[in-house]
């Protein structure tokens, strides 16, 4: 074998070794990540921190419990509510200014729509689309992710 073929073996070989282990890797990093509860609660962030602020004594846990649960989910309901408004808003702005740009500011302003939600937990696999026609029950705010679509 003449050396530009054994370095071009290597480099395959090195590039397939590559895409296995970062298979393996990304199936290892999904399944060591717990899945959403299920069962209507929200998720434990607001509740847990709470408690940790209250520090509730084993006879307060249950009842303190049942309220924090219900504020989370009556917090995120209107966080989803201004997040939904806000992007109606970013969106018609969007329509406002397009005939007044040109071709390049107008990719540049759909670029940056498509940034990530700063306020928005990352998305877990099986989320379902963003654009309000899926995912979990209870899910996202109305129109989804951020306006111009993305990640």
């Amino acid at each position: 074998m003449n050396t530009g073929a054994k370095s071009t073996s290597i480099l395959v070989a090195t590039l397939a070794i590559g895409v296995v282990l970062g298979m393996v890797g990304q199936g290892l990093l999904l399944r060591s990540r717990r899945p959403p509860p299920d069962d209507g609660r929200p998720p434990p962030g607001f509740a847990a921190h709470m408690e940790d602020v209250i520090q509730p004594r084993p006879d307060q846990v249950r009842a303190l419990r049942v309220i924090l649960d219900s504020t989370a989910l009556s917090n995120q309901r209107v966080i989803d509510s201004a997040r939904g408004r806000l992007h109606l808003a970013l969106d018609s702005l969007r329509l406002r200014l397009a005939p007044m740009l040109d071709d390049a500011q107008r990719d540049r302003l759909a670029q940056m729509s498509r940034l990530p939600d700063p306020f928005r937990p990352p998305r877990r696999r099986g989320d379902g689309p963003r654009d309000g026609r899926g995912g979990p029950p209870g899910g996202g705010p109305p129109g989804g992710g951020p306006p111009g679509g993305g990640p």
